[in-house]
């Protein structure tokens, strides 16, 4: 009841009780079995919509689902009512159908193929708060963009580097569930400047569904976005001077990144998070936790007393990611230059934030935010 793979030859009737039932088991035997808190179904326009829905139904309750349909208009029969529709009402049908978020094609064909002001026609910045929602959005992904290899991955439609941090800049600050590319984060030398903006958009509380305007008048993408605890106005490359020409109250930079290309402002003062490492700015802190011995499934976070380690929540810790020489447990978080700040470590659950297996014990480690400082913890 979909397209055919490649040739056809590797195709499964997904409708037939027997084969319909094995993908059913399997999928509950992941979530059950290995902690599986998810699902990525790949190549969606090759099985009903509506086997999605069932499968998570019946084997995964509420769990988070997302489907990949990457077929343009024009890829339809002239007959079918999608080949003269929106990239938007195409992904937003299958969704409906699904009942699952499905990647946000339309802004990475926008992406493609149009100017930075475009990206605005993306699914998350619908004026539908519930097409919003369902927009799963990303830069690149393992078929779209380039790999580390010897023959550098698919890159069957991969975004030009001069947009990167545009790119991440958008999705990362606007409504939506944004996805990171595992090279962009770790392999190329984006990790820090997209750690930065995952904490502007922790900060803010943008949520998938969060109200987005933009504004006309201004070279580029202005966009103003409305957090649960603060606002947001984005330009990039744009000519906008100053926030306080689309919102109203007082703003501090957030992020000024790509000589100007890329600027974030947050609503409020002595909360800023700029790149120069100046007071009230951003700056990245070296954080260490010794002896954190995991099992799978589980791993070590940083949690303090500022936003961006959390307030303390577990929910909201850093994972520290260099575990080259596990169980001592590194990375670097930006912090607010200047602040005193007190952390601990934890080790809890990836995919259950509120599996935690243990908290650092004794008094909270202390440091002062310095671009290039170090602080460490152990269990």
């Amino acid at each position: 009841d979909g397209d055919r793979f490649i040739g056809g030859e590797s195709d499964l009737n997904t409708g037939h009780p027997q084969v319909y039932g094995m993908f059913r088991d399997e999928l509950a035997n992941l979530r059950s079995g290995y902690g599986a808190g998810g699902f990525r179904f790949d190549f969606v326009r090759g099985f009903a919509p509506e086997r999605v829905d069932s499968w998570m139904t019946d084997s995964a309750d509420n769990s988070f689902c997302v489907g990949e349909l990457w077929k343009g208009p024009s890829e339809y029969p002239s007959w079918d009512w999608r080949n003269t529709a929106s990239w938007q009402q195409i992904i937003k049908d299958w969704s409906d159908r699904a009942k699952c978020p499905v990647f946000d094609f339309a802004l990475k064909e926008r992406m493609q193929n149009g100017s930075v002001a475009d990206w605005k026609h993306g699914l998350n910045g619908n004026p539908d708060p519930r097409w919003r929602e369902v927009a799963v959005t990303f830069v690149d992904n393992h078929d779209t963009g380039y790999s580390p290899g010897q023959n550098g991955g698919q890159h069957h439609w991969a975004l030009q580097d001069g947009l990167i941090r545009q790119a991440y800049a958008y999705i990362l600050t606007s409504p939506g569930t944004p996805v990171v590319y595992w090279s962009h984060m770790y392999d190329w030398g984006y990790g820090d400047f997209i750690r930065q903006l995952i904490q502007v958009r922790r900060a803010a509380g943008v949520r998938a569904d969060s109200a987005i305007s933009f504004h006309s008048g201004y070279s580029g993408l202005v966009a103003t976005v409305s957090g649960s605890q603060q606002t947001l106005v984005v330009a990039l490359n744009s000519d906008l001077a100053n926030p306080g020409q689309v919102a109203s109250g007082s703003f501090s930079e957030a992020v000024n990144a790509s000589n100007g290309e890329v600027r974030v402002w947050r609503s409020g003062s002595g909360d800023g998070g700029g790149n120069d490492g100046g007071e009230g700015g951003l700056v990245n802190v070296n954080f260490r936790c010794d002896n954190g011995v995991t099992q799978m499934g589980d791993s070590v976070y940083a949690v303090g007393n500022v936003s961006q380690l959390g307030n303390w929540s577990p929910a909201s810790a850093v994972r520290l990611t260099d575990t080259s020489s596990y169980p001592t447990w590194k990375g670097s978080i930006a912090l607010p230059a200047g602040q005193n700040v007190e952390w601990k470590c934890l080790i809890r659950n990836e995919a259950d934030a509120t599996l935690v297996r243990q908290w650092q014990s004794g008094g909270n480690n202390q440091v002062q935010a310095a671009a290039g400082a170090s602080t460490s913890g152990s269990f």
